[in-house]
């Protein structure tokens, strides 16, 4: 929280066109995450069906861009 909050619309990803997640971006993202079955300890959390829960398969959700970034180093999570 070092940074300003934006307040406005910057971008608009736009499906099939490629992006890269890198230190230049920073905001909020809706973004379609998979996770592993393998993964032992799950800390992304995600709404479903009204509740949050801490599950591997693939959901979307927004999630902050630093915490995507953090997240993004682990093989047992699929950012797209």
């Amino acid at each position: 929280m070092l940074k300003p909050m934006p307040n406005i619309l910057i971008k608009t990803f736009k499906p099939g066109l490629k992006w890269c997640l890198n230190n230049k971006f920073f905001g909020f993202i809706e973004a379609r995450v998979t996770i592993s079955s393998k993964c032992n300890k799950i800390l992304l959390p995600h709404r479903e069906n009204g509740e949050v829960k801490h599950s591997s398969g693939t959901f979307i959700g927004i999630y902050f861009s630093e915490e995507l970034k953090l997240y993004i180093k682990n093989p047992y999570y699929k950012i797209n």
